[in-house]
């Protein structure tokens, strides 16, 4: 603990000797200081030692004592002691040397020079740290309260146990006092990638390994509502899309612009590899961007299913 104390002072040693302190003064002073702690130590060790010993002696029951007499004269020996203490003081001359003979014979400047990197560091990462806050992520994250639900298979066997599930918690919900909106998403934003696929263009050639792929979601009617998720074009959903019409497809900006460049991509139709025998996702609308990933990485194209 000297040593380390020793090492972490060396700055304050170097103001001190550029205020003039000589370098035997500097060393004198770390050394008396360290002499007094070990002394002081020494001293509470002692008291302590003694303290404990009387406490044993009298917690001992009569019956031993009669047995062992010899128990009722112990006591702390005095050359033990004075062997203790004086390796303490030892301890304490070797200690405290080596950091005080160091620090007197360190560059005054890179000492004091020290402190500017560390004020120049933390000032850097206070600069990062508030232009991630600074960042738009795309939807609102005040006053939203995240809630893990899990339907279990054994229980709800399919999607329409599933869907009448959802239903009725979104309606218990949303008569909570000050709840203003309920939605349901498979997978929130800012937990790094998720489910991806190529969206091919109904039409045109299949999309290819190397074509751009998109964070695919499944979200409830009123999610971009409840995010604070701007309508850029198009709409979003409504209770008229059901598993048994037409499919649909909500995508962001980043994607819209992507793969329909200059073009309008609300009423395209595209589809995934993992539905080649899915009827294809009509586009009914486009969003603003998500950051999806983190704060400090662009927003990723994505199709938002329902």
């Amino acid at each position: 603990m000297l040593l380390a104390r020793g090492t972490a002072r060396r700055r304050e040693v170097g103001v001190r000797a550029a205020r003039g302190a000589s370098r035997a003064q500097l060393v004198a002073q770390l050394l008396t200081e360290s002499l007094l702690l070990a002394s002081l130590g020494g001293i509470a060790g002692v008291a302590f030692a003694v303290v404990s010993v009387r406490v044993l002696v009298a917690g001992i029951p009569n019956r031993l004592l009669q047995g062992m007499p010899y128990l009722r004269n112990l006591h702390v020996d005095r050359g033990v002691l004075a062997f203790a203490f004086a390796c303490s003081l030892a301890t304490a001359l070797l200690c405290g040397i080596a950091p005080a003979m160091r620090a007197a014979k360190a560059s005054l400047s890179a000492e004091l020079g020290s402190g500017g990197r560390t004020i120049a560091g933390a000032g850097l990462l206070a600069r990062s740290a508030k232009r991630l806050l600074d960042v738009d992520p795309g939807f609102r994250s005040d006053r939203i309260l995240t809630v893990r639900v899990t339907a279990t298979d054994s229980k709800y066997q399919d999607a329409a146990t599933r869907g009448v599930f959802f239903d009725r918690l979104a309606e218990g919900t949303r008569a909570l006092p000050g709840v203003r909106g309920v939605a349901f998403v498979d997978r929130l934003p800012m937990l790094g990638s998720g489910n991806t696929g190529s969206p091919s263009i109904v039409g045109r050639e299949p999309a290819g390994a190397d074509d751009p792929s998109a964070e695919l979601r499944t979200v409830s009617r009123e999610y971009f509502e409840v995010m604070g998720i701007p309508r850029v074009s198009g709409r979003t959903f409504s209770l008229d899309d059901r598993t048994e019409t037409q499919p649909v497809v909500v995508v962001n900006r980043a994607l819209a612009e992507r793969i329909f460049p200059g073009e309008n991509a609300v009423g395209q139709a595209i589809t995934f590899a993992f539905s080649a025998d899915h009827p294809p996702f009509q586009i009914v609308g486009v969003v603003g961007d998500e950051n999806l990933v983190a704060l400090d990485s662009l927003p990723r194209p994505s199709s938002t299913l329902r």
